[in-house]
């Protein structure tokens, strides 16, 4: 990967490199070591003689339940893999179901801003763009009737025609390229995290107020494309 996705994702090969290596060190070295350690033999009188501690014990047992060539031992290797295989589809599959944590791509970060892009129409007038920047400050400012958690915005900060400042989110999600004079790029500024230790997150506000924001201006003005945006971790 080249450009900024090379730069964020660089380190993990780079480590990975360095992890490897180690574990051949430790492959060769530690791991034997305590191998040996753990399957010592007793030597008494010239009669070789396991410790009771000896994990090859209990390994030869288990391997000799499932690998002796019997009808049973068949079955029961059959049983086996079959068991395997549903308890691996489980467990990956039963924690998102359930929502006990959400499948995702990169982790979230909480920030005190979060973004809000809107396209109208090509061709639509200057006037009819500062109405809607209008209707998305009214939105988040000046909106009694969001839920009291909502009502976290301090400020919002827009741009008409020209690219936002070029900080790593709009870098990031392209915003480089919103040039056009049919094209919104707003920056909606929220109470700071460390004042207020029970503000929503700003992952949650996104996700709770999207389809709020959308439905208020659609009414308004049916015909614009939304996007209500996080910062990238």
């Amino acid at each position: 990967m080249t450009g900024m996705m090379g730069e964020y994702m660089g380190p993990i090969p780079k480590f990975a490199i360095v992890a490897l290596f180690f574990s051949i060190l430790i492959a060769f070295s530690i791991n034997p070591w305590i191998s040996y350690l753990t399957t010592k033999d007793e030597v008494k009188k010239h009669t070789p003689k396991t410790s009771r501690w000896d994990v090859r014990k209990l390994y030869v047992k288990i391997m000799e339940y499932y690998i002796v060539d019997t009808p049973k031992a068949k079955k029961r290797r059959s049983r086996f893999k079959l068991t395997f295989w549903v308890a691996l589809i489980l467990v990956m599959a039963l924690p998102i179901y359930f929502g006990i944590f959400k499948a995702r791509m990169l982790p979230k970060s909480n920030k005190d801003q979060v973004y809000v892009w809107i396209d109208a129409p090509r061709g639509t007038s200057v006037e009819s763009l500062v109405k809607v920047n209008e209707a998305i400050e009214s939105f988040f400012l000046h909106n009694k009737d969001l839920p009291k958690s909502l009502q976290i915005a301090q400020s919002v900060t827009s741009s008409v025609g020209t690219p936002f400042m070029g900080d790593f989110a709009n870098l990031f999600r392209g915003g480089n390229t919103r040039r056009e004079e049919y094209m919104i790029s707003s920056r909606v500024n929220l109470i700071p995290a460390h004042e207020h230790e029970d503000r929503l997150k700003s992952e949650v506000y996104v996700y709770t107020i999207r389809p709020l924001l959308e439905e208020d201006l659609l009414k308004k003005f049916p015909d614009l494309k939304i996007r209500l945006l996080e910062d990238p971790p």
